[in-house]
């Protein structure tokens, strides 16, 4: 039987006779050689390269998150801790401990928990700043127990009430310029286009009389706002209920 493998126009072979197979032929074996070693070590550097940059970009973020939160800037920290998340690379374990202390000053107890919480299961219990999560989470828990034993709050500690809505006045719809007549409160007459006259065909010819629509005016009342110049549409704010949630912090 005989089988030949080769690898597209490099055409090194082995030959297999009476199962006994001849060498490779050794000039061809060793460019074989240098191409594979080539490629694999352009591969190893493109991931180098990638992993870099990546690690680079992370590292910029973090440092103008944590310079955002030195400064009390903490929604515009929030906003770059976010970002880093949807980059999906390899991020660092310090990230949890100080996006969970951001979102502990924004008030939100329990995911700022579930931030503190990683970062002590990521380092063991022995990073840098354990001391640090500890207190915090001593905080948090604290805070969320409140939350829970408030009968009137919602999980995040705000007691929720529907109030008239203020765009609409409870309503539930408002007035708007007429969408047809565009606010003017009359439209071109449709019989004789705006001409005041109209056009009749007779056996005896064309024939010209004032327009039996408009009486020569050109325009009629709007059809839609009948003259209002306005229309109803539903609050966009309320969607047409009238009512808003409105929320008020309970636990601070």
């Amino acid at each position: 039987m005989v089988a030949d493998y080769h690898w597209n126009n490099i055409r090194p072979f082995v030959v297999f006779t009476a199962g006994k197979p001849d060498f490779f032929n050794q000039k061809v074996l060793r460019q074989l050689l240098v191409i594979l070693l080539f490629f694999s070590l352009s591969l190893e550097a493109r991931a180098g390269l990638t992993l870099n940059s990546d690690s680079a970009m992370v590292n910029r973020l973090m440092d103008e998150a944590v310079g955002n939160m030195n400064r009390g800037n903490y929604k515009e920290a929030d906003v770059i801790f976010r970002k880093i998340l949807s980059l999906k690379v390899i991020i660092p374990d310090e990230f949890c401990y100080y996006y969970g202390e951001t979102l502990m000053e924004l008030k939100n107890y329990r995911l700022s928990q579930s931030f503190l919480e990683k970062y002590l299961e990521l380092t063991d219990n022995k990073g840098e700043f354990v001391g640090e999560t500890n207190e915090s989470l001593a905080y948090v828990k604290g805070k969320i127990d409140e939350i829970d034993e408030c009968a009137e709050c919602d999980d995040e500690g705000f007691l929720v009430s529907m109030q008239d809505c203020h765009i609409c006045g409870g309503d539930g719809k408002r007035e708007v310029p007429c969408s047809r007549c565009k606010g003017r409160g009359e439209e071109v007459c449709p019989t004789c286009l705006g001409e005041g006259i109209e056009v009749l065909r007779t056996s005896f010819g064309r024939r010209y009389i004032t327009c039996t629509t408009c009486h020569e005016v050109g325009h009629i009342t709007c059809q839609k706002c009948r003259g209002s110049k306005l229309e109803y549409r539903l609050c966009d704010a309320c969607k047409g209920i009238g009512k808003l949630e409105v929320k008020k912090r309970i636990i601070d």
